[in-house]
């Protein structure tokens, strides 16, 4: 076999595997919209037999063969280039961990994660932990199952972190959060004082379906998210699902009225854009679609947050809005924008303010840590997410629906991801920080309506290189330097302070 013939065979066998992802991506997405109750069961089968086909085709003996000559050759000067070292390094990396992974136990983790996100519907109505709680404990035990394969000599929390964010351990998220907690804590409690009697009453008004889908779609269109590669839906649980190379689906939830509605397709929007703006040689070679992890958790809030939830954003948005919802037509900008700022110390993620909110994930994080580390068992969760919240912020959900069951997360597979969303904070505070440096008329842009600039920045440094890099050597090769707490509260102090 020569290197030349490798490589061809190598990569046609990830193209194939995308076919069969795409067609498992579309089920995914019609989980969430379309299938009804008694077609799961087919569907479960049809999911099985896809999975079936690319396991066998990743672990088969060609790809054993081409896995054994092109492992000792990565770094090796015979590639036409490093999008086409990655490919063929992820390749190899997908051959390790399918072949150590038994398919009996990625089918059952399959099969539970797809039952578990249907009683969590169930169980988040019924404010009903209990119903809940046979899926949950599988699911981690299931996780700490693959972990275990995978690297068995390693903490399985570490192994579930690293899977999520390639290069970054426990520890070095662990320091990061106390970096972090250390100058949030005492600014949210002088801001939340500060807005103790904000009236939010201006946000929560009346408005039909049709209008609040016609304004979120205007927002993210105006800002640039680009129809032609996406689409907009509703679901229970507002989410991006990254189909293809150029479709994806955005969605969001209008029981919480159009301001709450159009920030969630923002942030859904941030995930669309990264994924659908890899370069040529990223999908060329299989690497489109952005690095998972903190990496696409902190451009969904950059767009969300950074630019989204801005002054500049709103001064040139809230005309719009106040034309096409009666109920803002006399209220000030100032005052809506205050109200739309409020820092209010609450108990549910999706409903925190942007001061408080990355406090959500390190909580969870720490109840998953103390799980693995065989301190507590998922029974225990609900007592101790309860006990947790009364320690970050004072008080306890009232019931299930509010507290435990709020995330859809460890029901569906994404155990050791929460760390991501507040990583992904502290990476949006590092690119701002280089983005205002090389544009310092950024937000003045904004104001006007100007977001080409900022979307092209992101895009040159960020979005068009798919998955070329990891999360820690993307955040370098943008800022300059290692990730650190530093600029995002900067960025926090100046809004907040």
């Amino acid at each position: 076999m020569d290197m030349q013939t490798a490589k061809e065979r190598a990569l046609r066998i990830r193209e194939e595997q995308a076919y069969i992802r795409h067609a498992m991506g579309l089920m995914g997405w019609d989980l969430w919209g379309a299938l009804p109750p008694e077609g799961r069961p087919f569907r479960a089968k049809a999911s099985a037999y896809l999975a079936s086909i690319n396991h066998e085709k990743i672990t088969g003996r060609e790809a054993l063969e081409l896995r054994d000559y092109l492992k000792p050759r990565l770094d090796e000067d015979v590639f036409e280039n490093e999008y086409e070292r990655a490919a063929i390094r992820e390749f190899v990396k997908t051959v390790d961990e399918q072949t150590i992974l038994p398919f009996e136990l990625q089918n059952e983790l399959r099969e539970v994660t797809q039952t578990g996100q249907m009683v969590w519907r169930e169980a988040l109505k019924a404010k009903d932990f209990q119903m809940q709680l046979p899926y949950m404990q599988k699911l981690f035990e299931l996780e700490k199952k693959v972990a275990e394969c995978k690297k068995p000599d390693q903490p399985v929390f570490n192994t579930l972190c690293e899977g999520v964010d390639e290069g970054m351990d426990v520890e070095q998220i662990e320091r990061l959060f106390t970096e972090l907690r250390e100058g949030l804590v005492p600014l949210l409690q002088r801001a939340a004082e500060r807005d103790r009697d904000v009236d939010e009453s201006v946000l929560h008004f009346e408005a039909s379906k049709p209008q609040m889908q016609e304004f979120g779609r205007f927002v993210v269109e105006t800002v640039g998210f680009d129809f032609n590669k996406g689409s907009m839906g509703e679901v229970l649980h507002p989410m991006c699902y990254g189909i293809g190379p150029k479709d994806v689906r955005i969605t969001t939830n209008y029981s919480r009225g159009a301001i709450d509605a159009t920030m969630s397709l923002m942030h859904e929007g941030g995930h669309g854009m990264y994924n659908y703006s890899s370069n040529e040689q990223a999908l060329k070679y299989g690497l489109w679609g952005g690095i998972s992890g903190s990496m696409h958790e902190s451009q969904s809030r950059y767009m969300e947050n950074i630019v989204g939830r801005s002054r500049e954003f709103w001064s040139f948005f809230y005309p719009e809005a106040q034309k096409r919802f009666d109920a803002l037509k006399n209220v000030p900008f100032e005052t809506f924008y205050r109200a739309f700022t409020r820092v209010k110390i609450g108990v549910k993620r999706l409903d925190a303010d942007e001061l408080s909110y990355s406090l959500h994930p390190i909580l969870r994080f720490e109840i998953e840590k103390a799980y693995f580390d065989g301190k507590i068992q998922v029974k225990d969760f609900e007592e101790i997410w309860n006990e947790k919240h009364r320690e970050f912020f004072g008080m306890v959900p009232k019931d299930a629906a509010e507290g435990i069951l709020q995330d859809i997360h460890w029901t569906s597979g994404h155990i050791g991801y929460f760390q991501s969303y507040t990583l992904g904070n502290l990476i949006g505070g590092q690119v701002l920080e280089k983005q205002l440096e090389e544009n310092p008329q950024m937000y003045e842009q904004i104001a006007r309506g100007e977001f080409a600039p900022t979307l092209e920045f992101l895009r040159e440094n960020i979005w068009q290189y798919g998955r070329l890099y990891t999360t820690g050597e993307m955040v370098e090769k943008v800022s300059g330097k290692p990730l650190s707490a530093a600029p995002f509260l900067k960025y926090l102090q100046k809004k907040f302070g």
